[in-house]
């Protein structure tokens, strides 16, 4: 059934759609009225939308080249004398548009007969709990029925993929084949980033920051050196995302010396692993340099138990005194900075420090407002009403949750995440085979870095793209699992010995 649906639709329905979708485009385009780049992607993503029904798999690899390159396209916008908020707004919609055309398309395929497991529909039940629970928090926050909705939205439009990559890749296979061609898609954000590290932003770039509508790049031009978002849309993102492919290249380098491949595949590997962390420096943002370091560090250390658990103890112990020392930490931050080479804007942006002083302060801020430490959370208006030591209030993520949920959510989030990560890593260190560990054991850590790198610099999970990422590798985690399973229930006798 599903060969069938899949021969007619690329022989007769995507070429009939194509063309008259470029007949009404050409039409519509020629009287419209408006920007011309939004009004272009209005009809490129009703296309998208339209394809990612038919064709689901295809259309992912579509969503990964619009994490790459969507903010450059809003960017593109400046070329025309007008537009808004709503003009970026129908641009930078394409990607979860697309997103939930996959899901959507996932759903009628199942129902024409694709099979699906017990767990998976139990996964699905999970998620969609979770996203009631984010509308729920949100709404609890604020109290606003329309921001609940974009917000959650941007959030929780990618979480589905948890469930959505095992019905997506049908072998543990295609994970292999998908990270070469994520590879191959971010190849051009890297070099981008060189080039703006070496001559700067472009003029339409710094035109659309002149514009005022843009948060993330606003603090670009009044930095001493501009930054280096790429085709992200900021810096911060960028970093993120090169020490994610990073991690990979770590994977996929493994893989290789494990199958004894010819040098010349591994020594490419390393070029990339290069060519990624060279663009992650050139942001010049140390929540992604971080990210990298402690994910390569774990693609070695989550392969045993023992490590893994020595691991833990140590990031736990070590979390502890940082909140419990964070006053002594900004006067030592303050003279490390001293004595760190600052004589150039370049080198006063890789040594500076301020970041991880202003992180410290919020933790400052939590230990002396006792009052914030409620069972279900503050709800007034934190930022006008609280008296902080600080300006800089709270930057990471469990200390928002805290806040604005109090200590029962704060509790309820840190069980779900050690829950998690204890199931994650029981069923990693199950698996048999060398290669879907090697893959099991990157996602592993990429998740547990996004994790860690939330709770002291700030929450990644709301940024765009990096959220697909995150869930795109607990996806495919799952997936390595859920095949394992399967090996398990049908050989249990060979699989055991």
């Amino acid at each position: 059934m599903n060969n069938t649906l899949r021969i007619v639709s690329i022989r007769y329905i995507l070429p009939l759609l194509s063309v008259c979708v470029s007949a009404w485009l050409v039409w519509s385009l020629s009287s419209a009225q408006g920007n011309i780049v939004s009004s272009i992607m209005i009809y490129v993503t009703g296309f998208l939308f339209l394809v990612a029904l038919i064709q689901p798999k295809p259309a992912f690899i579509i969503l990964v080249f619009l994490c790459a390159y969507l903010d450059l396209i809003k960017r593109l916008m400046v070329f025309d004398q007008y537009f808004n908020y709503w003009d970026i707004t129908l641009v930078l919609g394409a990607a979860p548009v697309v997103a939930v055309g996959i899901y959507l398309g996932l759903i009628i395929r199942v129902l024409l007969g694709q099979k699906i497991t017990l767990l998976q529909i139990k996964l699905f039940l999970f998620v969609a709990l979770m996203l009631l629970g984010i509308y729920a928090f949100k709404y609890a926050s604020t109290k606003q029925i329309f921001g609940t909705i974009v917000y959650s939205a941007n959030i929780s439009v990618y979480i589905p993929l948890v469930v959505v990559m095992s019905l997506l890749l049908r072998s543990r296979e295609e994970i292999s084949s998908l990270i070469k061609t994520i590879f191959l898609i971010f190849l051009p954000v890297a070099f981008y980033a060189y080039w703006q590290f070496i001559f700067g932003l472009a003029d339409f770039e710094r035109e659309y920051i002149l514009s005022g509508y843009t948060r993330t790049l606003g603090n670009y031009l009044v930095d001493e050196r501009e930054r280096c978002p790429s085709t992200l849309n900021s810096h911060h993102t960028l970093t993120v995302v090169m020490a994610f492919l990073v991690i990979l290249g770590i994977a996929q380098y493994r893989k290789q010396v494990m199958l004894g491949v010819r040098s010349s595949s591994k020594r490419w590997t390393v070029l990339l692993m290069v060519i990624f962390l060279m663009g992650g420096f050139c942001s010049l943002s140390r929540s992604g340099w971080f990210i990298a370091l402690i994910g390569v560090l774990l693609s070695f250390v989550f392969t045993e138990k023992k490590r893994t658990f020595m691991f833990y103890s140590a990031a736990i112990f070590s979390y502890g005194l940082i909140f419990l020392n964070a006053d002594s930490l900004i006067i030592f931050i303050h003279y490390v900075e001293s004595q760190l080479p600052a004589g150039t804007p370049l080198l006063r942006q890789i040594f500076g420090l301020s970041t991880y002083e202003d992180r410290l302060k919020g933790f400052v801020n939590l230990m002396n407002q006792s009052h914030l430490w409620t069972s279900f959370g503050y709800v007034q208006d934190v930022e006008n009403s609280m008296q902080f030591q600080y300006d800089e209030k709270v930057h990471d993520t469990f200390s928002t949750i805290l806040i604005y949920s109090g200590v029962t959510g704060l509790i309820s989030v840190i069980l779900i995440i050690v829950i998690g990560l204890f199931i994650l890593h029981r069923e990693v260190f199950r698996l048999k085979d060398k290669e879907p560990q090697i893959w099991a054991v990157a996602f592993l850590s990429i998740l547990f870095s996004m994790v860690a790198a939330s709770a002291l610099f700030g929450s990644f999970f709301e940024v765009f793209p990096n959220n697909v990422f995150f869930w795109m590798s607990a996806g495919c985690l799952v997936k390595i699992i859920l095949d394992e399973k399967r090996v398990q229930e049908r050989y249990p006798t060979t699989h055991d010995k």
